[in-house]
């Protein structure tokens, strides 16, 4: 539980960096004071967080000038430097097969074709 409730403030701190902060309307359940106190953030990770779901096509591939578009075929994100997103988020549809393996391949290629 101490290391999942250090996962979702790690990923609430960069979420909320001056980098990315203003990038967002707003994000899904969370908020500041819910991750700050320890009694809510163990709640939350212990009711809300499940393993069983995959999330895909959140981060939607596509060109610079797609507006709907967050990284390019590489996983760069728009506008931003040194930052990709290789996972499932940037699958234009859930595929039919594992989203793990079908992540795998996609890192593994991107990562082949970042060097």
């Amino acid at each position: 539980m101490d290391r999942l409730c250090h996962g979702v403030r790690k990923a609430w701190s960069i979420l909320r960096s001056p980098a990315l902060a203003d990038r967002f309307e707003e994000t899904q359940f969370w908020t500041d004071k819910m991750v700050a106190n320890d009694r809510i953030l163990r709640s939350g990770v212990r009711n809300i967080m499940n393993p069983g779901w995959h999330a895909a096509g959140s981060s939607r591939m596509g060109p610079a000038s797609d507006p709907m578009a967050v990284v390019d075929q590489e996983g760069r994100v728009h506008g931003t430097e040194n930052l990709r997103v290789v996972d499932a988020s940037v699958f234009p549809s859930m595929p039919s097969v594992p989203t793990n393996l079908t992540t795998i391949m996609l890192a593994e290629r991107i990562a082949g074709s970042a060097k």
